[in-house]
């Protein structure tokens, strides 16, 4: 997450001095755009230990590497990069943040848990440690 922070001031900044235009950022963070939509969905899915706990995929990978390559690009005016850069991240976090939207929704319209993740289960002692306490 401190790329991502790191990205949105960065982003923030070249707009606020004009530097780019605003609609840039929609395309620089389509993706956590769009899985901020989906945080209301998620929520109580993860609450109740649904669903998996999950990787990135190269797609998100590829799309951090090029926000941050077109960030910097911008911020050494070096506006050919840029320009070719930013719709292709805004189209490559789209794709990808619907990949994941797809992959959390496919595991709670199926109702697939990872046992281990859930929150209902209570949690046990290891056998070696029980009764330790009272060994004294």
């Amino acid at each position: 997450w401190i790329d991502k922070v790191l990205y949105v001031n960065v982003a923030w900044t070249l707009v606020n001095f004009h530097d780019v235009p605003g609609w840039w950022m929609l395309a620089w963070f389509s993706r956590e755009i769009l899985q901020g939509i989906a945080v209301p969905l998620l929520v109580p899915a993860y609450y109740r230990g649904l669903p998996r706990a999950r990787a990135s995929t190269v797609l998100g990978k590829l799309t951090t590497w090029m926000v941050g390559l077109s960030l910097v690009a911008s911020l050494l005016d070096l506006w050919p990069i840029a320009m070719v850069l930013t719709p292709l991240a805004g189209v490559t976090g789209f794709v990808s943040a619907s990949r994941y939207l797809y992959r959390e929704l496919s595991d709670l319209r199926w109702g697939r848990t990872e046992p281990e993740l859930s929150a209902s289960q209570p949690p046990s002692a290891e056998p070696a440690l029980e009764g330790a306490s009272t060994a004294r």
